[in-house]
């Protein structure tokens, strides 16, 4: 009897273990998944079920906003958690379900009465065109649901002057920060001691890194004059009427730039360089663009993106 009891107990284990690894693996692109993560990940949050929502997780799985909360799941549970540049702030509930003990998202764009948002499986060149949809609730409908979610439409100064964070995120937006200092230094003021910052950059100088059509090789209007404008890195040397386009939205920040900014507020731990692929121009380099634009390093042209991992200096380098 007790040899039974012992391998039904084994089993029922090895099949919880089983299930969870399942639910890990697949739960950004599976609502049912995803419901079961957010118990998975929030075991040790009390009153969980106050911030559990089963519509608006399903919801936000439709949308994508699970995916970037699980690649960076590690750094942010159980944590007081700043999202910088938080959009429409639907991230919030993919923080949610990977375990977050409370989520605040500033972003002076949001839009508190608003219930669209970009669909990010759904998403085209640009991100001017990429589609929005009704989402279901607002911003503002989103907090008051969500007790551990805070959306603040506007930057440091309306966040309350004494509130501060475990961790910043900061998802694609170092690009387009055309003061990205005061940014950095607003992120290093409001974390706690030894706290982290965690962002993904995308590299201006990569292939589609001008944020414009064509994004994708599968993308190219060989027609088209205005994606000719950017092809092929023709973006790094824009006529001024262009360029002053772009300026106004992307900094055109290079990677050692951006390395040696963060090493002054930051002690870099992590920093990984992801390299384009073939669908972002991974291997369209030629030595007659290389000759075109010889200030420029292979790695510069080749690396799509930047993950980030950093811990809070005690004082910045230059203090």
């Amino acid at each position: 009897m007790w040899k039974k009891w012992r391998q039904h107990r084994k089993d029922r284990q090895r099949a919880r273990r089983e299930r969870e690894k399942e639910i890990r693996r697949s739960f950004h692109n599976d609502p049912e998944a995803a419901c079961a993560a957010y118990y998975l990940f929030n075991t040790r949050s009390l009153g969980r079920w106050r911030s559990f929502d089963r519509d608006m997780i399903r919801r936000a799985v439709e949308f994508d906003y699970l995916n970037w909360p699980r690649k960076i799941a590690a750094d942010v549970q159980g944590k007081d958690m700043l999202d910088v540049g938080c959009g429409t702030g639907l991230h919030a509930i993919g923080f949610l379900v990977v375990g977050v003990k409370s989520y605040t998202g500033m972003d002076p764009l949001l839009e508190m009465d608003s219930d669209l948002g970009y669909n990010m499986r759904k998403q085209t060149s640009s991100r001017n065109n990429r589609p929005q949809e009704h989402f279901g609730w607002t911003a503002a409908e989103i907090q008051r649901r969500l007790p551990r979610v805070r959306l603040v439409p506007g930057t440091f100064e309306q966040v309350a002057p004494d509130k501060t964070f475990d961790v910043a995120v900061l998802h694609n937006v170092t690009e387009h920060l055309l003061h990205i200092e005061e940014v950095f230094k607003g992120v290093w003021r409001r974390l706690r001691p030894d706290g982290a910052c965690v962002f993904n950059h995308h590299n201006y100088y990569s292939w589609n890194g001008h944020h414009q059509p064509p994004k994708f090789v599968d993308e190219i209007s060989a027609d088209d004059p205005e994606q000719r404008k950017f092809l092929d890195w023709n973006h790094l040397d824009l006529e001024a009427e262009t360029a002053e386009v772009i300026s106004k939205e992307l900094n055109r920040i290079r990677l050692d730039e951006l390395r040696a900014l963060s090493e002054k507020y930051f002690t870099i731990e992590d920093w990984k360089e992801t390299p384009s692929d073939s669908r972002r121009g991974g291997g369209r380099l030629t030595d007659e663009i290389r000759r075109r634009f010889p200030q420029y390093s292979d790695r510069e042209f080749t690396t799509q993106n930047v993950l980030c991992r950093a811990r809070k200096r005690a004082v910045p380098l230059d203090q």
